[in-house]
């Protein structure tokens, strides 16, 4: 019988997390919306974590936000997996 195996992953986005309001916590740096260096940190620590891969979402444009909304994402995804690939040896990224 084959052995089932399960992939892992996680979406690195914005440096802010999933929450719309992860951005105003005391421990979260704002500017990490676009810090390219927080967003490999991540990736590094997703790989740490034994995870399989890394998604990237592409977007058009930076969305309209108010200042009382967290940043939307201003870093472009080749630029961002480029730098993670960089960074990272055992963690692939799509």
């Amino acid at each position: 019988m084959p052995r089932t195996q399960m992939h892992l992953a996680t979406i690195v986005s914005n440096g802010l997390g999933a929450s719309p309001y992860a951005w105003l916590q005391p421990q979260v740096d704002p500017a990490d919306y676009a810090n390219i260096h927080a967003l490999v940190r991540y990736a590094q620590a997703a790989e740490r974590g034994k995870l399989d891969f890394i998604f990237l979402g592409d977007f058009l444009a930076q969305s309209q936000r108010t200042e009382a909304h967290a940043p939307g994402q201003t870093l472009e995804p080749t630029v961002v997996a480029t730098a993670i690939t960089l960074a990272t040896k055992r963690i692939g990224v799509v």
